[in-house]
């Protein structure tokens, strides 16, 4: 598992007692499920074998999707808990998506930060570090992970967050490149959520 169960029983019994309006759930790894077409995936793990070229293929058993059991009793054990955030890395990619349950129902919403020098995705791809540039590549991220409402892995950056009684605001910030003598910041993408009625 990737909690056991003493420490998944702790998480599930803080977040579903807290009166608190926002709950933040600070994890190592993407939570929400992460999958790439097949001829991509490739690309990033050149010596994984024969996989399907054409379909859909999980990036890493080495994150929530390599215990989908788990995920999946935990996602429907939080599904009731309103203002729940869950704050990750790991994958050097700006995410916003939903983590849901097997039958659908909302569980949390999931923000990811990029990294600030370690290679994003599409470095990974080329084999080279690059300024941040937009790149084509969030359409066929999203195409096959419909849960996700932004997707960047082009750009270097970091996430600041603002919360207040009534919003939880995540702006996504990029850098203009790791290698710049001097780089200059924009944000990408403001996400608000309001705060849970209540």
């Amino acid at each position: 598992t990737m909690l056991g169960p003493t420490q998944r029983r702790w998480l599930v019994e803080g977040l579903t007692s807290s009166r608190r309006r926002w709950k933040l759930w600070c994890n190592e790894t993407m939570v929400m499920p992460f999958r790439l077409p097949g001829w991509l995936a490739r690309r990033l793990h050149p010596h994984d074998g024969d996989g399907p070229l054409l379909d859909d293929v999980l990036v890493s058993l080495d994150q929530w999707d390599g215990y989908t059991a788990e995920r999946s009793a935990l996602a429907d054990a939080v599904a009731g808990v309103d203002g729940l955030v869950v704050l990750t890395g790991d994958l050097h990619s700006f995410i916003t998506g939903t983590l849901s349950t097997d039958d659908g129902r909302r569980a949390a919403t999931c923000l990811m930060v990029g990294s600030v020098t370690s290679a994003n995705l599409v470095e990974m791809l080329v084999g080279r570090t690059l300024p941040s540039l937009p790149v084509p590549l969030t359409r066929l991220v999203r195409g096959a992970n419909p849960h996700l409402s932004y997707f960047n892995s082009s750009t270097h950056g970091y996430n600041v967050l603002d919360i207040s009684h009534d919003r939880l605001r995540c702006e996504m910030i990029a850098v203009s490149g790791v290698r710049a003598r001097f780089a200059f910041h924009w944000t990408m993408r403001t996400t608000t959520l309001p705060a849970p009625e209540g």
